[in-house]
């Protein structure tokens, strides 16, 4: 009936999806409609790492990172929703504030990032390792800096947990749109098959930052539970996002040729590095006119931007350098060339 598996997959996940609708009809808010919502969550996050782990090998050029990479991301991602449902299955309690599985859940957007950062549709010679390198840690270090200056402080340096709440939903809000528009800026700089996986992987993270924005302003109005209606969008986009291994299964991305970057790219990778550097001492800036921080979350911001600058600058220092290397000619270019040179 069905030829490709990720038909098969997204024909069975709307299913799900209706299912998921008809039980929140159905049940009122209790320990079975939380129990049912947590433990689909879990199979589909599941579903997501097991479907990413055959294509980490067998591939060309940068394919078999960016699927490690994203298979490390649901691999977060599902550890934080099997604790989530321990508490609400097992312990039958809610996470506390400042539940360390929520540093888990934030950690799990940033190996996603990476992937993209490695741009696996262009071929190894015109995407050096070193700048794939350079741009994945550049991504880490930023994401690292936001959560470490803007929560980090409120449980560590000082108990203030209305704050470490508020600024945590920020946070993880920009660390989810921030995957969907690295999404769509792969979208945009691709072709061919790889564009299909970029359209479907932005879709997913696109619904996931809504969807999840949603489910954050009705936690902080006390009109969230698990199972309701706030949990629809989630469970789309993660029947979504297990998808995307099927789909690059059946599009037969290992066999697709890596394409050489556009004279744009590299120019729109540098400009984002640079907004990263820029960007550290700006949140700096900013911060210093707002008179009501302890002075010890002063001082610790002080000392993690004045780092955090100085590794970004290293990163892209030693990402300009690779860049400006001499580049050699793709395999079937050369070998083109070198026959029309014995012709």
């Amino acid at each position: 009936m069905f030829k490709r598996a990720s038909v098969a997959w997204f024909t069975a996940a709307g299913l799900l999806a209706c299912g998921h609708i008809f039980v929140s009809l159905l049940l009122p808010d209790g320990y079975t409609l939380h129990v049912f919502s947590d433990c689909l969550q879990t199979f589909l996050l599941l579903a997501c790492y097991l479907t990413t782990l055959p294509n980490q090998v067998g591939g060309r050029d940068s394919s078999p990172a960016f699927w490690t990479l994203l298979s490390f991301g649901f691999a977060l991602w599902l550890l934080n929703q099997v604790l989530w449902t321990f508490y609400e299955a097992v312990l039958q309690a809610p996470p506390p504030s400042g539940f360390w599985g929520d540093v888990v859940l934030y950690m799990h957007a940033i190996p996603m990032m990476m992937a993209l950062a490695v741009r696996p549709h262009l071929h190894r010679d015109q995407s050096p390792a070193i700048v794939n390198v350079a741009n994945a840690g550049m991504v880490v270090v930023w994401w690292l800096y936001l959560y470490l200056y803007f929560v980090t402080p409120w449980r560590q340096i000082t108990e203030l947990p209305a704050w470490w709440d508020q600024n945590y939903n920020v946070v993880y809000g920009a660390a989810n749109i921030g995957l969907a528009l690295l999404a769509g800026v792969a979208l945009w700089k691709s072709q061919g098959k790889w564009r299909t996986l970029y359209a479907h992987l932005f879709g997913a993270a696109a619904l996931y930052a809504v969807g999840s924005f949603m489910a954050s302003s009705a936690i902080d109005r006390g009109e969230y539970y698990s199972g309701s209606f706030y949990d629809i969008p989630l469970v789309l986009a993660l029947a979504w996002y297990a998808g995307l291994g099927l789909e690059a299964r059946d599009l037969r991305l290992k066999d697709e040729p890596a394409v050489a970057p556009s004279s744009s790219g590299g120019h729109w990778g540098t400009a984002i590095a640079v907004a990263a550097v820029l960007s550290v001492p700006g949140i700096e800036m900013i911060e210093m006119f707002v008179s009501n921080v302890p002075a010890p979350v002063v001082t610790y911001r002080s000392v993690l931007s004045v780092t955090t600058t100085l590794v970004l600058f290293g990163l892209f220092i030693l990402r300009g350098r690779a860049l400006r290397r001499p580049r050699p000619l793709p395999h079937a270019m050369a070998a083109a060339y070198s026959s029309s040179k014995g012709d």
